[in-house]
């Protein structure tokens, strides 16, 4: 049987190009005076388009198959940022990812982790994943400033975008590589693109599923 969110498509192909990117829940008016008005209207999600590197056709049944299983939106599928797998200080990916929340801040956008070997750096742009609430849900940030764990495998306080929701826990496991979101599909999936019928292209893309 297959298990969902699918977490085995980007094992299933080589990605050549990849969009990944928040999407801000946004609008904005102005008063009859002129004056420019701004207001979120929910937290980001992650939106993120990908598009293989040309593989044989006769090899390409499995990334096919894969994403057909989703049924369009129906099903949901675990998708990171593949440009930036690992955390930039520790590229080669060879550390314990085991990491813990250890607390967080007081403005719902800071966190410390611990768990980790003295000396590990988190860098700006490094993701950052972990379960929250009942569902559950997972959540994705990213590191907006930087973090050296101490003596201890704490790191201080650092500020991640987006903001924390309610639900995340002190004590959560935290993931840091290829730190994900869980996404359905975008409508419209496009077919294959073969050329010559030798070698083809899937091009796909996803928004983030909150429950």
């Amino acid at each position: 049987m297959v298990a969902f969110p699918r977490s085995d498509l980007f094992t299933l192909c080589n990605v050549a190009s990849c969009s990944f990117w928040p999407m801000m829940r946004q609008e904005m008016s102005r008063s009859a005076n002129g004056r420019t008005q701004g207001k979120d209207l929910g937290d980001p999600l992650w939106e993120g388009a990908f598009t293989t590197a040309p593989m044989p056709i006769a090899q390409a049944g499995e990334i096919e198959m894969a994403l057909l299983s989703l049924h369009g939106v129906v099903h949901s599928f675990e998708a990171h940022d593949v440009r930036r797998p690992f955390p930039l200080a520790h590229q080669d990916g060879n550390f314990d990812d085991v990491s813990l929340i250890h607390d967080f801040g007081t403005d719902h956008k800071s966190l410390r982790l611990s768990g980790l070997p003295q000396g590990f750096t988190l860098s700006i742009g490094d993701y950052l994943a972990f379960d929250y609430g009942a569902e559950p849900n997972r959540a994705l940030h990213r590191v907006t400033t930087p973090a050296v764990a101490g003596a201890g495998g704490i790191t201080p306080l650092f500020e991640v975008f987006p903001h924390i929701l309610p639900g995340a826990a002190v004590g959560a496991s935290v993931t840091l590589k290829r730190a994900s979101c869980i996404m359905q599909l975008k409508p419209g999936l496009q077919p294959p693109v073969a050329a010559g019928m030798i070698n083809q292209t899937l091009t796909f893309s996803g928004t983030q599923l909150i429950l």
